[in-house]
């Protein structure tokens, strides 16, 4: 039976090998929407966590699939750098969702399931930050506008900046055409919020939460 030895001392800082200048790419795409700098290391970090691993199990990009992730969820880490977690919180596997969420956009991996190349869009998590920190609002209510936002991003785009008065009424307007009054109501809530945290980091025009449709609900 043969024992591997782990090093005494690990490295200070994560290697991602062959990835290394996708994290770099990655990180210029993050920073093209106007991200914060904090927010950009934190996914490059868990990006190259993510890469530092696979080339410690000698796992090919070729390899990677929809139970990778999972995997590495799993791990005992010794991938080198200060991490001495063994537990990864849900915040952190979504950084690394999005991560091979931009790999398989580029070619770089091939396509996995929706759920594991679809993953939360990272502005729509700082928006969820944004609220339980400077809002108050507890994890449940969090999740719910989250989960509602992204519904929303396909008729909306994903650059924030591109948004108007036009877009986002016709993005209510389609989905009030298959949810209920109440629950149309409640997405629009979660946009006015989203598109409040948008200007508040000045990603888009302050305001624009007037442009979202008011849904009459008429009782007796």
């Amino acid at each position: 039976m043969n024992i591997t030895r782990l090093p005494s001392k690990f490295p200070p800082r994560m290697e991602a090998g062959d990835l290394a200048p996708w994290v770099a790419v990655f990180s210029a795409e993050l920073g093209s929407l106007r991200h914060t700098a904090l927010t950009i290391r934190g996914y490059t970090d868990c990006a190259r966590h993510f890469a530092a691993w696979l080339a410690f199990n000698n796992i090919g990009l070729d390899e990677v699939g929809d139970r990778t992730l999972d995997r590495f969820a799993e791990h005992r880490c010794r991938c080198g750098g200060y991490r001495r977690g063994t537990r990864f919180s849900d915040k952190y596997l979504n950084r690394i969702r999005r991560f091979i969420s931009f790999l398989v956009t580029r070619g770089v991996i091939a396509s996995l399931s929706r759920a594991a190349a679809n993953p939360v869009d990272p502005l729509v998590v700082d928006y969820q930050e944004w609220l339980k920190r400077h809002r108050g609002v507890c994890e449940r209510t969090t999740a719910r506008h989250g989960r509602m936002v992204m519904r929303l991003l396909p008729a909306l785009g994903r650059d924030p900046r591109t948004y108007d008065s036009a877009t986002i009424r016709k993005a209510i307007l389609s989905e009030a055409q298959r949810c209920s009054p109440a629950y149309t109501k409640t997405m629009t809530t979660a946009l006015r919020g989203y598109l409040r945290f948008l200007a508040a980091v000045d990603l888009c025009p302050p305001g624009l939460e007037h442009a979202v449709l008011l849904v009459p609900q008429w009782r007796l």
